[in-house]
Order: structure tokens, then sequence, then C-alpha cells
């Protein structure tokens, strides 16, 4: 067993970002180094793409997008909204050499380029069928500051049901622009001739029975890191009804248009704080976002691959993300721990302590693993301690006929932990070729990221903002010794430029 106790301290509220910047206030409350919409809010990601060497990401805030850009995945800076004004899930696509946002309007007011008089009163909720076409003012700005409603909106649906909403990215197909939608409770696809992307029709009301989620995520597979590809594309399913990035793979055949998933839903994230994502793809690599939900911030960049021998997608914290590494708080180096011993990997008084922990855990050939990682906290009340997250490992012995062993891991985090929820457990195959398991915990004061074995399985958790992290525990399993190869935990600095 391995137990990991960590503690965060958040005291006043945030300042908000001050002439397109924002601080890292010893006093903040919210997360530092993962983007955060503070005043605003930060709810569903609707874009993430590099233009001219500027990475972006657009997110929905204050009932527009809000726009953020980074040249290193590491420091952020804000600027003003790239949408403002009823405007919900949709996507972006670079098409034809430039940028092109489609998204749900909620009111016909709200997809014309000028601001109108009391737009309070009609900016409206909910998903209407009214969809509009926004671009860059300059194309030459590598920030891509400015945007502007195309003043042909709203677009066109022709022979589309009365309801739709949530349109995907774009992609060519000889000489035609498709994309698909939600469709009540299907997806379906559309097509387009028209470069300016406002006349559409409906190709296939059924491109897919199920219902994608938000704004819509249709790609290639990204680049398989172990065996052939047997799918070609993958399609975001909305699986739990609530936005949570699971995805469908499956063949798309370019001359019919046709989609055939090969597979059920599989995860980029397991949890059910993670919700509505995007990706992109682009450079030779697949990125990945997502909203933490209710806790104002997005999740940190991710990078994604495909294991087709496992038939997995696999996403770990993008490469970037290491230089914000400080100070180490704690290092050990090959140890064993006995049944009921613990191992401290750092004890620290610091209040709104951010961290970054990898620990390493050997695999012996025939004997099974248990291990159990806990972030230990206080409350507003010292005197209390609780236990802030937990998560559960256990891993069989080879099967001697596949020579695959079995992962299953269960997280929780207060308020509520509850370890029997299908929710909060998920299972995968690990290659008995890997002789150990590498587990990376990445804490920002109200959110913790895990990412388990190379990515393969994700898990993501909000926990409450008025505790104080103070120390971190590994712990063996009560049934036998686990074997820690190493383990490593740095000081995290600030996000924001």
């Amino acid at each position: 067993m391995l137990v990991l106790m960590i503690m965060v301290c958040c005291l006043a509220l945030p300042r908000d970002c001050t002439g397109g910047k924002c601080t890292c206030d010893p006093t903040y409350k919210l997360p530092q180094y993962h983007i955060t919409g503070l005043d605003g809010g930060a709810h569903d990601v609707n874009a993430v793409f590099n233009w001219q060497g500027v990475w972006h990401v657009m997110h929905q805030r204050n009932g527009g997008w809000g726009h953020l850009v980074s040249t290193d995945f590491v420091k952020w800076s804000r600027l003003p909204n790239a949408i403002d004004g009823g405007s919900w899930d949709g996507s972006l696509t670079i098409l034809d050499g430039k940028p092109v946002i489609l998204f749900d309007c909620t009111s016909i007011q709200n997809c014309l380029p000028k601001r109108v008089e009391s737009e309070s009163d009609i900016i409206g909720v909910g998903d209407p069928p009214i969809i509009g076409v926004a671009w860059p003012v300059n194309n030459s700005d590598p920030n891509l500051t400015s945007w502007v409603k195309d003043s042909h909106n709203p677009a066109y649906f022709d022979g589309s049901p009365a309801k739709y909403s949530g349109p995907s990215n774009v992609w060519k197909n000889g000489n035609k622009y498709q994309m698909e939608m939600i469709l009540g409770g299907a997806t379906a696809l559309y097509e387009s001739t028209d470069p300016q992307l406002h006349n559409w029709s409906i190709v296939n009301p059924t491109f897919y029975p199920k219902r994608g989620g938000g704004g819509g995520i249709f790609f290639p597979l990204p680049k398989c890191v172990s065996g052939t590809a047997n799918y070609t594309h993958m399609m975001q399913e909305d699986f739990y009804g609530d936005g949570t990035p699971w995805f469908v793979l499956g063949t798309f055949d370019f001359p019919t248009s046709k989609f055939t998933p090969g597979m059920s839903p599989i995860p980029l994230d397991v949890s059910s704080d993670m919700r509505y994502t995007e990706v992109w793809v682009g450079g030779g690599r697949m990125i990945h976002m997502g909203w933490v939900a209710g806790n104002k911030c997005l999740s940190i960049p991710r990078q994604v691959t495909y294991d087709a021998k496992l038939v997995q997608l696999l996403s770990v914290p993008v490469d970037e993300i290491s230089a914000l590494r400080g100070e180490v708080l704690g290092s050990h180096r090959a140890t064993t721990i006995a049944a009921g011993d613990s191992l401290s990997v750092f004890s620290t008084g610091k209040t709104s302590l951010t961290f970054d922990i990898e620990v390493d855990i050997a695999l012996p050939s025939k004997a099974p693993v248990s291990v159990k990682i806990s972030a230990m906290a206080t409350g507003p009340d010292p005197a209390k301690n609780q236990t802030q997250y937990l998560l559960l490992l256990n891993i069989t012995t080879p099967d001697a006929s596949t020579g695959l062993r079995e992962v299953t891991a269960v997280h929780c985090a207060l308020p509520s932990c509850q370890w029997d929820g299908a929710r909060d457990r998920y299972r995968f195959m690990l290659p008995d070729t890997e002789k150990s398991l590498l587990v990376r915990l990445l804490g920002d004061r109200t959110i913790i990221e895990t990412f388990i074995a190379s990515g393969r399985a994700v898990m993501t958790s909000k926990v409450p903002v008025d505790v104080n992290i103070a120390s971190a525990f590994v712990l063996s399993s009560s049934q036998s010794a686990v074997t820690v190869n190493k383990v490593s935990a740095w000081n995290m600095g600030c996000g924001w430029a």
C-alpha cells in the first residue's frame, strides 16, 4: 500500500486579470498554474490551437468565449473575449490556411456583429438552432486579438430538423467541407461547398446514433505508440450524458462519408469532475484540455497518443509543464517499504502550496501489487485532520496466456469520498514487459490531476479551497512490501505571464 498525504492553504479571493494579465498573489484562492476564469468563471473549452507559434485557448466565460495565449504552454496571458454575448458551444478550425469559429448563438441578435442596446435582455440560455460564424480581424496577428461575427449570420442548414446545436471542427473531404453536430439524441453529418461556411446541408442525420459531446470533436487518431492503427478516427461521445470526455473509435470512409464505430467509448479522463473538452491536431501533436466542473479552472494541457495494441488513448501532461518545477520538496531512491510502514515524501508548513509528484513503483514478475496514495489536509479547524484525496491501485500478476496485468484504479476526493461508485473506478491492461508503474500527481490548490502508467488512466479531482497542505507520505500495503524505485516532489511556479 502506498499513501501520499498532501495539504493546501487558500485565503482571500483572487484578483481578476488587469490589463490582460493575471497575478499569482500569495493569497490566491484559485489555482496558480491552471487557467482560471476568475470572476468570469471557466466552463467548456471550445478551442485549443496553435497559430504562428502562439498557443491559444478559448473557453466559455461570461456568456462568451474567453481567450488566452501562451508561447510555451506554461505562462498564460488573457486577451479580450474572442466572442461576446450569448455564445456557447462551438469549435475553431484552421481551414484553408485561416482560423474560423462556428458557435451556438442563443438568439439571432447575438449572432450579428453589431452589439445591440439592452443586449442583456436577449442573451438567453440553452442551445436554440442558431449557428454563427466568426473570423479574426487580422490573420497576421499571432495573438488573433480581435474577432468579428460574420455579417451574414446566422448560418443556414438546409434539410435540417428544427433542433441542432454544438458544431464540431470542420474538415475537408474533396471539395466539400464537413462537420458533425448534435441532433437531438444523435450526431448528424453536415456538408457545405461554401468557403464562408454559411450554407450547409444535412448529409446523414444518424452519422453516429448517439449524442456527441458539447461542441463536437471528430479527429483522425493521433500517432500510434504501439501496434498498427486498427481505426482511423475518434469522436467524442457524451458517454454519461454530461459531457465527460469519452471517445468512440472507428473508421471514417471518405468516399461514402460514413463513420463505422468499432468499439465502446474509451476515456481521456475517467473523472466526473472533468467536462466538455477540446482537442487539437497539428505539428505532429494532439493536444487535449478540459473544464474542471465547479472549480473555475481548466485542466493543464495534455498530449494524446494512441496505443493500438491495447486499444487505448494515452494522455499525459505536455512536456512544457515541467518548466514550472521549482524547489525540490522531497526525493527518495530505491526504497522498499515494509507492510504497514510509511515513507514521508515531504513535510512543509508552507501555505498555498502547489506540487508535482512522481512515484515510480516496481512491478515484481510473480506477485500482485497494492498501492495507496493519500493526500491529507487540515481544514479551517487545524485540530480536525481530514483525508483530502485517495488513490488506490491494485495490480494483478501477469496472465500466463496474454502476458497482461489488470490494473484497477479508484480515486475520490472530499467531501464525497465513496469507493464503490462506478464513476470512480477504472480498469485497464498493462503489458508484463513493463517492470514499473509511474504515477504523477499535479496539485494546484483546488485541483489534483493524476496520470497513471503513461496516461493509460487519468483522474481529475476538485478539492475544497479552505484546506492547508502540510505533508505527503507513501505507505506500503498491509499485505506485502512495496518497492519504490524513485519518488520526487517539486513545488510549482506561477502560470501567468
